[in-house]
């Protein structure tokens, strides 16, 4: 009655078959993965990074390709009013990319990010009507409380990742221990960031029941 049409071909809401008694899974046919990885809800997932080089590339390959559709629409700015493209900037266009931040490790988002923050700066630029780059002030500005408050997502990267895990971490650890040992044991954290480092040596602390 809506006029709604349901795009079952898409899998959005799981990959595995609750109705199937022994467990197994069933992923429908149309589900696209490769040996080196597999995208389920809208991330790239695969082996550990420490140990497969090849799910690495596949992770960053797919963020990459994310960001390039992303960042299409920011030459489309400077035909609109130019307060009104600013607010979309904000609130729309540079949040987009949140989620990969927030489900993908911060040493595979890294470039991708500064390129989208690149992006941003131009397109800010345009619309200031600004001849050239933003000055260093400037890019630095524009993610204040007292600026544009359209903060560079590879400043945030970082935090972004940990503090989703910290929201699940909690739950994890108490109600389901196994999942919880596996994860520091395949050591899916991104062992190059001193913040994520301090995040793994707190829950190892933690008491397990």
């Amino acid at each position: 009655p809506l006029g709604l049409r349901v795009n079952t071909r898409l899998l959005k809401s799981t990959g595995f078959d609750p109705t199937r008694s022994d467990g197994a899974p069933s992923f429908e046919q149309d589900l696209n993965w490769t040996r080196e990885g597999v995208k389920i809800l809208g991330v790239a997932v695969g082996g550990t990074l420490e140990h497969s080089a090849g799910t690495a590339s596949f992770v960053k390959a797919y963020i990459i390709r994310e960001i390039e559709k992303k960042m299409r629409i920011l030459p489309l700015l400077k035909e609109i009013n130019s307060r009104c493209a600013l607010i979309i900037l904000r609130f729309a266009i540079n949040a987009r990319p949140n989620f990969l931040l927030r489900s993908t490790p911060p040493s595979i988002t890294g470039d991708s990010m500064k390129v989208f923050d690149k992006g941003v700066d131009d397109a800010i630029a345009e619309l200031c009507q600004w001849d050239g780059p933003l000055p260093e002030w400037s890019r630095t500005l524009r993610g204040l409380p007292a600026g544009l408050q359209i903060p560079r997502l590879d400043d945030v990267r970082e935090s972004a990742y940990i503090s989703s895990w910290t929201q699940a971490a909690w739950h994890i650890a108490d109600k389901h221990n196994w999942l919880w040992k596996m994860c520091l044991d395949a050591r899916i954290f991104d062992e190059e960031s001193e913040l994520c480092e301090r995040f793994v040596e707190g829950f190892n602390g933690f008491s397990l029941r």
